[in-house]
C-alpha cells in the first residue's frame, strides 16, 4: 500500500513538472526546447550521438576474465549498451545516477529496451528468464524501486522473457562499491545473497542477470555463482553500461 501511494505521488509530481517546465536532457541538463530531441524520451540527440557503444560481448567477457583468474568466473557471456569513463563530460553515468538516486524511474525501462536490442542482436542463446540484481530492503525503502528490475522489465519487453524477481534476495546491506578496488568489491558482496521464495525454479535454467553498470563484475559474478549452486545451467549478464 505504501509503495502504491509513493508511486501515485511520483506520477503527480512528474505531471506537475511537465506543466511548469519543459523536460530536460538527463545527461547535459539542457531543456529539450534548446537541444535536438527525438529518439529518446529523456536524452537529447546530441548526447545520444556522443555516447560510445560498448565493446562486443567477447571483449567484455575477456575483460571480466582478468578479474577472476582460474575457474572463478561464473558468467559465460556479457552484454552492455554503452562504454563509459568517469572523466567523460557527457556520460551515460549522469543519467544512471538520476535513475538510481533522483527518482527518474522511467529511465530504467528506456535503458532496458536499448539493452534488450543489444542482447537480441548479439546473443544466440535461448534464455529461460531474466534475474535483476536485488537490492536490500532498506535501500528499496529509500528509492521506492529497484533500478535493475526496471531495466529488466525493459529488456523483457524486447526479448519477451519472464523477469524472476523472487529467486534471490539481498540478505545483507552492502556499501556502495564506487570507490572500491576489485578485491574489495568481491569481499563486500560475499555472503550478501540468499535464496528467495521460488529459487527451486532455477533448476536447469539459462539466466540473464541484469544490472545497471558493469565494472569489475564482482556483484554479478557472486550472483552467478549463487544461481549456479541453486541449479541454474548457464549465467550471462546484461548491463546498461560498462565502466572503464
Amino acid at each position: 500500500m505504501i509503495q502504491q501511494v509513493q508511486t501515485l505521488f511520483s506520477k503527480i509530481g512528474n505531471a506537475w513538472l511537465e506543466m511548469v517546465a519543459p523536460r530536460h536532457c538527463s545527461i547535459c541538463e539542457q531543456w529539450f526546447e534548446t537541444v535536438p530531441h527525438g529518439v529518446s524520451e529523456f536524452i537529447c540527440n546530441r548526447c545520444l550521438d556522443s555516447l560510445t557503444p560498448a565493446p562486443y560481448p567477447d571483449a567484455l567477457l575477456n575483460d571480466l576474465i582478468k578479474h577472476f583468474p582460474g575457474d572463478t568466473l561464473s558468467i559465460s557471456n556479457a552484454y552492455s549498451r554503452y562504454l563509459v569513463s568517469p572523466s567523460e563530460e557527457r556520460s551515460i553515468l549522469n543519467a544512471i545516477h538520476k535513475l538510481k538516486y533522483q527518482g527518474f524511474s522511467r529511465l530504467g525501462t528506456e535503458f532496458g529496451r536499448e539493452v534488450g536490442k543489444t542482447v537480441e542482436f548479439f546473443s544466440r542463446e535461448t534464455y529461460t528468464a531474466i534475474v535483476p540484481v536485488p537490492i536490500h530492503h532498506a535501500r528499496f525503502r529509500e528509492r521506492g524501486y529497484n533500478q535493475a528490475e526496471l531495466i529488466a522489465d525493459g529488456i523483457s519487453s524486447v526479448l519477451t522473457l519472464p523477469v524472476w524477481k523472487d529467486v534471490i534476495k539481498r540478505s545483507r546491506y552492502t556499501k556502495t562499491q564506487t570507490t572500491f578496488s576489485a578485491t574489495k568489491r568481491t569481499q563486500n558482496v560475499q555472503g550478501a545473497f540468499a535464496p528467495y521464495k521460488n529459487s527451486n525454479r532455477l533448476y536447469n535454467a539459462n539466466i540473464l542477470v541484469v544490472d545497471d553498470v558493469l565494472t569489475t563484475g564482482s556483484t554479478v559474478n557472486t550472483i552467478g555463482q549463487f544461481l549456479l549452486e541453486h541449479g541454474a545451467r548457464r549465467i550471462d549478464v546484461a548491463t546498461v553500461a560498462k565502466a572503464m
